[in-house]
Protein backbone atom coordinates (compact mmCIF):
# COMPACT_ATOMS: atom_id res chain seq x y z
CA UNK A 1 0.00 0.00 0.00
CA UNK A 2 1.28 3.34 -1.12
CA UNK A 3 0.02 7.10 -0.20
CA UNK A 4 -2.34 8.62 -3.30
CA UNK A 5 0.74 10.78 -3.76
CA UNK A 6 4.12 9.16 -4.39
CA UNK A 7 6.57 11.52 -2.61
CA UNK A 8 7.10 10.08 0.70
CA UNK A 9 5.49 12.07 3.58
CA UNK A 10 5.93 15.77 4.28
CA UNK A 11 8.69 16.21 2.23
CA UNK A 12 7.31 18.39 -0.37
CA UNK A 13 4.88 21.17 -0.15
CA UNK A 14 1.35 20.59 -2.04
CA UNK A 15 -0.86 22.71 -3.02
CA UNK A 16 -4.82 23.42 -3.16
CA UNK A 17 -6.22 25.01 -5.77
CA UNK A 18 -9.85 26.38 -7.58
CA UNK A 19 -12.53 28.37 -8.32
CA UNK A 20 -15.06 29.66 -5.64
CA UNK A 21 -18.46 30.58 -7.52
CA UNK A 22 -21.91 31.18 -6.88
CA UNK A 23 -24.08 27.82 -6.42
CA UNK A 24 -26.67 29.10 -7.72
CA UNK A 25 -25.84 30.75 -11.22
CA UNK A 26 -22.20 29.75 -11.58
CA UNK A 27 -20.71 32.98 -11.25
CA UNK A 28 -17.55 33.34 -10.05
CA UNK A 29 -17.31 34.98 -6.54
CA UNK A 30 -14.67 37.74 -6.30
CA UNK A 31 -12.88 38.24 -3.19
CA UNK A 32 -13.72 35.07 -1.39
CA UNK A 33 -11.39 34.31 1.39
CA UNK A 34 -10.10 30.48 1.48
CA UNK A 35 -8.84 29.56 5.17
CA UNK A 36 -7.02 26.08 6.01
CA UNK A 37 -5.93 25.44 9.35
CA UNK A 38 -3.62 22.45 10.95
CA UNK A 39 -3.31 22.61 14.46
CA UNK A 40 -1.46 25.97 14.68
CA UNK A 41 -0.57 26.39 11.04
CA UNK A 42 -2.92 28.61 8.71
CA UNK A 43 -3.00 29.59 5.04
CA UNK A 44 -5.14 32.36 3.91
CA UNK A 45 -5.82 33.18 0.16
CA UNK A 46 -8.52 35.87 -1.40
CA UNK A 47 -10.16 34.86 -4.77
CA UNK A 48 -9.45 36.76 -7.97
CA UNK A 49 -11.68 38.57 -9.94
CA UNK A 50 -12.45 35.49 -11.82
CA UNK A 51 -13.29 33.50 -8.48
CA UNK A 52 -9.81 31.36 -8.62
CA UNK A 53 -7.55 30.81 -5.37
CA UNK A 54 -4.45 29.11 -4.57
CA UNK A 55 -2.99 28.15 -1.32
CA UNK A 56 0.59 27.07 -1.89
CA UNK A 57 3.47 25.49 0.32
CA UNK A 58 0.97 23.59 2.15
CA UNK A 59 2.81 20.74 4.51
CA UNK A 60 0.74 17.28 4.36
CA UNK A 61 -1.97 16.63 7.13
CA UNK A 62 -5.24 16.90 7.96
CA UNK A 63 -6.59 20.30 7.50
CA UNK A 64 -10.05 22.60 8.16
CA UNK A 65 -10.99 24.32 4.92
CA UNK A 66 -13.13 27.19 5.27
CA UNK A 67 -14.36 29.39 2.64
CA UNK A 68 -16.48 33.17 3.23
CA UNK A 69 -17.65 35.53 1.34
CA UNK A 70 -19.94 38.47 1.67
CA UNK A 71 -23.52 37.46 0.61
CA UNK A 72 -22.98 33.97 0.86
CA UNK A 73 -23.32 31.28 3.73
CA UNK A 74 -19.31 29.97 4.72
CA UNK A 75 -18.57 26.42 4.27
CA UNK A 76 -16.16 24.58 6.45
CA UNK A 77 -15.15 21.09 5.90
CA UNK A 78 -12.10 18.94 6.19
CA UNK A 79 -9.61 17.94 3.72
CA UNK A 80 -6.55 15.36 3.56
CA UNK A 81 -3.75 16.15 2.12
CA UNK A 82 -0.76 14.51 1.09
CA UNK A 83 2.74 15.70 0.32
CA UNK A 84 3.72 16.86 -3.11
CA UNK A 85 0.15 16.90 -4.62
CA UNK A 86 -2.08 18.91 -6.67
CA UNK A 87 -5.76 19.33 -5.68
CA UNK A 88 -7.96 20.90 -7.62
CA UNK A 89 -11.66 21.91 -4.98
CA UNK A 90 -13.98 24.20 -6.80
CA UNK A 91 -16.00 25.27 -4.36
CA UNK A 92 -19.63 26.83 -4.99
CA UNK A 93 -21.32 29.00 -1.87
CA UNK A 94 -25.11 29.32 -1.49
CA UNK A 95 -26.77 32.82 -1.26
CA UNK A 96 -27.82 33.86 2.70
CA UNK A 97 -26.12 33.94 6.01
CA UNK A 98 -26.17 30.05 6.60
CA UNK A 99 -27.67 27.24 7.52
CA UNK A 100 -31.54 25.70 7.17
CA UNK A 101 -33.88 25.52 4.35
CA UNK A 102 -33.54 22.80 1.36
CA UNK A 103 -29.96 24.44 0.20
CA UNK A 104 -27.34 22.32 -1.42
CA UNK A 105 -23.98 22.67 -2.35
CA UNK A 106 -22.05 20.99 -4.67
CA UNK A 107 -18.03 20.23 -4.09
CA UNK A 108 -16.29 19.14 -7.47
CA UNK A 109 -12.25 18.66 -8.30
CA UNK A 110 -9.45 16.69 -9.80
CA UNK A 111 -7.60 14.20 -7.89
CA UNK A 112 -3.83 13.83 -9.22
CA UNK A 113 -0.47 12.05 -7.93
CA UNK A 114 2.89 14.01 -7.01
CA UNK A 115 3.88 14.45 -11.01
CA UNK A 116 0.29 16.15 -11.73
CA UNK A 117 -1.10 13.41 -13.54
CA UNK A 118 -5.00 12.31 -12.87
CA UNK A 119 -5.80 9.43 -10.72
CA UNK A 120 -8.92 7.37 -11.79
CA UNK A 121 -10.92 5.58 -9.39
CA UNK A 122 -10.53 6.92 -6.43
CA UNK A 123 -13.40 6.86 -4.29
CA UNK A 124 -14.42 10.47 -2.62
CA UNK A 125 -16.75 10.36 -0.07
CA UNK A 126 -18.52 13.60 1.78
CA UNK A 127 -20.04 12.31 5.08
CA UNK A 128 -22.78 15.08 6.47
CA UNK A 129 -24.39 14.23 9.90
CA UNK A 130 -24.04 10.09 9.30
CA UNK A 131 -25.21 10.44 5.60
CA UNK A 132 -22.51 9.61 2.75
CA UNK A 133 -22.37 11.22 -0.89
CA UNK A 134 -20.19 9.54 -3.08
CA UNK A 135 -18.68 9.86 -6.08
CA UNK A 136 -15.58 8.16 -8.03
CA UNK A 137 -12.91 9.82 -10.57
CA UNK A 138 -12.76 9.63 -13.87
CA UNK A 139 -9.87 8.92 -16.66
CA UNK A 140 -9.31 12.39 -16.18
CA UNK A 141 -9.52 12.21 -12.16
CA UNK A 142 -12.30 14.30 -11.65
CA UNK A 143 -15.16 14.29 -9.21
CA UNK A 144 -18.24 15.66 -8.11
CA UNK A 145 -20.45 15.99 -5.03
CA UNK A 146 -23.87 16.91 -5.62
CA UNK A 147 -26.37 17.69 -2.77
CA UNK A 148 -24.20 18.42 0.21
CA UNK A 149 -26.16 20.54 2.95
CA UNK A 150 -24.93 23.72 4.58
CA UNK A 151 -22.80 22.92 7.26
CA UNK A 152 -19.71 21.22 7.99
CA UNK A 153 -18.70 18.07 6.37
CA UNK A 154 -16.09 15.43 6.44
CA UNK A 155 -14.46 14.32 2.97
CA UNK A 156 -12.41 10.78 2.75
CA UNK A 157 -10.41 9.93 -0.02
CA UNK A 158 -10.15 6.14 -0.73
CA UNK A 159 -8.24 3.69 -3.83
CA UNK A 160 -7.42 0.84 -3.58
CA UNK A 161 -3.65 0.33 -2.76
CA UNK A 162 -3.52 3.53 -1.49
CA UNK A 163 -4.19 4.96 2.12
CA UNK A 164 -7.01 6.38 2.72
CA UNK A 165 -7.05 9.98 3.48
CA UNK A 166 -9.54 12.26 6.11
Amino acid sequence: TQPISDAPSGTLASTIAGVVGDGQTGAPIAGAVVAIVNGGASFTATSGADGSYSLDGLPSGQFTMTISAAGYATRSFAVPLESAVLLMLDVPLQAGTGGGGDLTTTVAGTVTDANGQPIEGVEITASVVGTPIAASTDLDGRYRLDGIPPGSFSIVVVRAGYFPQV
